[in-house]
């Protein structure tokens, strides 16, 4: 008989005390209790899982540089559209602006109106006197300058008189073609640091104007 072979009967056996002995040993281990296991799965309970995290979230695309050039122009086209509206009588004095202002108005349907200051047109002297040839008229002579550096459109000339007692007994506005001769008449605007005189003829009511003041004033 070969050494190496073992009976039937004693193989069974061997296997016999082999599962008693697995048996005891599965006994022996120690066993968790079931608060110890209770509280390991609440302990993780805390840690998000993948799914409870959601769906990643895509980063906001940047808006294009060419969109905020875009609205940059347009902000300043019409901040410079604004400005010639309102300064387009001063932007039209200048030579080389004045076509471009007259365009742009010819577009919006608006007028370049004349430059005015009227506080820049001083009235250096104003004398009256009786009229040389008729009764109750008195001539006004006087002389105005413009101070200002760009031509302007004449002044009104008001002239308010009173009596003894400093009551107005007349007040009368006159437009420049009144006061004016027939050659200066003509003219539209006063130029720059000249001056021009005038010469003005008004009804005396009764005869009892002994005071006057002349006034220069806008339209």
């Amino acid at each position: 008989m070969d050494t190496d072979t073992v009976p039937l009967e004693s193989q069974s056996r061997l296997d016999t005390k082999q599962l008693t002995r697995d048996d005891n040993q599965a006994q022996a281990a120690p066993q968790l209790p079931t608060g110890v296991a209770a509280q390991t799965d609440t302990a993780d309970s805390g840690i998000p899982t993948v799914t409870e995290l959601g769906p990643p979230t895509t980063p906001r695309p940047r808006t294009r540089p060419m969109f905020w050039l875009l609205g940059i122009v347009t902000l300043c086209m019409i901040f410079l559209g604004q400005i010639t509206f309102y300064f387009r009588g001063e932007l039209a004095q200048y030579r080389d602006l004045k076509p471009v202002v007259l365009e742009f108005c010819r577009l919006l349907d608006c007028e370049v109106e004349p430059l005015r200051r009227i506080g820049l047109i001083e009235l250096t002297y104003a004398t009256i006197a009786p009229h040389p040839q008729y009764e109750n008229i008195l001539r006004i002579r006087a002389s105005m300058v413009n101070r200002a550096d760009f031509a302007q459109p004449y002044p009104l000339m008001e002239v308010t008189l009173t009596d003894s007692a400093g009551r107005v007994i007349g007040r009368r506005t006159f437009e420049h073609r009144a006061y004016l001769n027939a050659a200066r008449a003509a003219e539209e605007f006063l130029s720059p640091h000249v001056a021009a005189n005038t010469l003005l003829d008004v009804n005396n009511p009764d005869g009892k104007a002994v005071g006057y003041e002349v006034q220069l004033v806008a339209p």
